[in-house]
């Protein structure tokens, strides 16, 4: 008979408490999985698909379910008036959010940023599936009140991914895009989740645009000119204040 101690698995990774501690291994089936250690053990899952594996209904995750749920709804209604989760799916739906949050989490510290990306929008959708189907008041707002972090780490990944590709004032413009969508968030729920424009998520953000300002390479102004107009034709308008901003910048040194 196998053994079912797991304690071998984690004999040589003490846990560190106040710090995140993960890493990838091979699973027996070939495959990549992701482990955190925590206090009593650890958290193994996968790195695609649900975290834990499993497919709901037969589905990747009881989220795209329940999309599909709604959909067929749709169809027979020609809306969706009337389409509501009741407290049991709801439920279900915040305990699989919290699965992906520690797998983007896991994942943020391994600097795997395109997966972390995929996790936390993930996550921004099924808040706001549970804001706009959920039956009882208080589920409506289980994820939707983490919102600020979740965009915050979304942008995170996704602007030091584009600093990892050498798109640097790319990745200016999604720091910046974050920081706007946290405060239009902020401002839209003004006193329901007790969140202000100087909280933890817009200052991490700001730490992350002057990280990737001192980055830029010195371009000369004729270069950014030229980029700049193509932003904009382009229309990618925070792209484009990036560069505005990194004009100025360097002609007011001038």
């Amino acid at each position: 008979m196998s053994s079912q101690d797991i304690s071998e698995a984690f004999e040589d990774w003490d846990f560190e408490p106040g710090s995140i501690t993960v890493r990838k291994i091979l699973g027996e089936d070939g495959k990549e999985k992701v482990q955190m250690r925590v206090e009593l053990g650890l958290i193994q899952m996968e790195v695609t698909g649900r975290p834990d594996g499993k497919r709901p209904n037969g589905f990747e995750s009881y989220l795209d379910y329940q999309k599909a749920e709604r959909d067929k709804y749709v169809l027979d209604h020609d809306n969706d008036y009337g389409f509501v989760l009741n407290v049991e799916e709801c439920a279900q739906l915040r305990e699989e959010s919290l699965y992906y949050y520690y797998r983007y989490l896991s994942l943020f510290h391994l600097n795997e940023f395109e997966q972390v990306a995929r996790d936390t929008n993930r996550n921004l959708h099924a808040g706001l599936f549970l804001r706009q189907y959920a039956e009882e008041e208080e589920d409506r707002y289980a994820i939707e009140q983490y919102r600020p972090y979740i965009l915050m780490m979304n942008t995170q990944a996704r602007a030091r991914l584009a600093s990892t590709e050498g798109r640097q004032y790319d990745a200016l413009g999604i720091a910046k895009e974050g920081r706007r969508k946290i405060l239009k968030f902020i401002d839209e729920n003004v006193g329901l989740f007790g969140i202000s424009e100087d909280c933890l998520e817009m200052r991490i953000l700001e730490s992350l645009e002057q990280e990737i300002l001192l980055g830029l390479p010195e371009d000369s102004v004729e270069n950014l000119r030229n980029e700049l107009s193509k932003a904009v034709a382009a229309q990618e308008f925070e792209k484009a204040a990036s560069l505005r901003d990194r004009i100025r910048s360097i002609e007011g040194n001038g």
